[in-house]
């Protein structure tokens, strides 16, 4: 279900002056202030799917290495 919420409030684009009132919190949270920005979602994921295969990939190079080197 997609739902429209139309033009984002000015207030939650450029935020001067006084504090936000909860119910301005509660629209900007809905405009998207609850999406983390792109570098936060670029380190999630690396940190839980880029970081899992380099670790893989290093045991599988260690383990090569090591039976070359005995061999």
């Amino acid at each position: 279900m997609t739902t429209h919420l139309g033009p984002e409030p000015a207030y939650c684009k450029i935020h001067l002056g006084a504090p936000l009132t909860p119910s301005q919190w509660a629209t900007c949270w809905k405009y998207g202030w609850d999406e983390p920005t792109t570098m936060a979602r670029l380190g999630h994921d690396f940190g839980h799917n880029v970081l899992l295969v380099l670790i893989a990939l290093a045991v599988i190079v260690f383990l090569v290495v090591r039976r070359a080197v005995s061999s």
